[in-house]
């Protein structure tokens, strides 16, 4: 097995997006399994199905800056693309931000977000009938 400069060894390719999307699992108790089916279709949106605990969202984001600055320049290149490695931990911290805005899970539960849609909207209907009859 191949190893890098600091004597660890590899890790096979494809598995550090797993690693990450396994942990993200792990802490809200999402069966990976399930998960792992869904990554496959397209069309799903797997991340919107569970939301975090007060708190788990910053400690999965310490952990990912901690587990991104480990990785080997070709690991970091699997998960964003990119040849160069940043140094810094704030590049790091705008990596676990946008991994976060992409596939993290919500921070409030789907069913209050789409309460406080609904509420929003029936306002707005409610200030324009206002407005409309005022004009009346």
């Amino acid at each position: 097995m191949p190893r890098g400069k600091r004597n660890r060894p590899l890790k096979p390719k494809g598995t550090v997006v797993e690693e990450i999307i396994r942990k993200q699992c792990d802490m809200v108790g999402a069966d990976y399994n399930d998960i792992k089916t869904r990554l496959q279709d397209q069309n799903t949106r797997w991340y919107c199905e569970y939301c975090w605990a007060p708190g788990q969202e910053e400690e999965f984001k310490k952990w990912l800056i901690n587990y991104t600055m480990g990785l080997y320049q070709s690991e970091y290149h699997e998960l964003t693309g990119s040849y160069y490695k940043p140094r810094s931990k704030k590049q790091h911290e705008k990596l676990a931000k946008e991994w976060l805005f992409q596939f993290g899970w919500s921070s409030t539960p789907q069913q209050e977000m789409k309460d406080r849609i609904r509420r929003e909207k029936a306002t707005k209907l409610k200030e324009l009938i206002n407005e409309r009859n005022r004009k009346l």
